[in-house]
């Protein structure tokens, strides 16, 4: 099974995803305790662990508690709670651009044009 992210664009194990929200039912059915901490990772990073048999793809947030232990949230998301930010193993356009020789990487800003002028 694969996974999609809000775009529609394929999502694989080891890709870099931003959560960007969790529905309302399934926030209503956390405890009172988890609430916080699972808003905690919205807007946040995840590299994807695994895609289950349902497509969703799978992340886990670290905390320390209070007494010193580590606490840990994996999340099963789906398509409409995650956006692809960059996929395993593929270079993002920024790396392209900035790892290559390309001319683009010579160009100038506008502001910086318009005071060459």
């Amino acid at each position: 099974m694969e996974a999609k992210d809000c775009s529609g664009r394929i999502v694989r194990i080891g890709d870099r995803i931003r959560i960007v929200g969790f529905s309302k039912q399934f926030m209503d059915s956390l405890l009172p305790g988890d609430h916080d901490q699972i808003s905690e990772m919205i807007g946040n990073v995840f590299e994807v662990e695994e895609i289950d048999e349902a497509g969703q793809a799978w992340v886990t947030m670290w905390w320390n508690s209070e007494d010193g232990e580590m606490d840990g949230h994996g999340i099963g998301l789906a398509p409409s709670e995650m956006e692809l930010l960059s996929p395993a193993g593929r270079k993002t356009r920024t790396q392209w651009l900035t790892n290559s020789k390309s001319p683009i990487n010579q160009c100038i800003t506008m502001s910086e044009w318009r005071s060459s002028q």
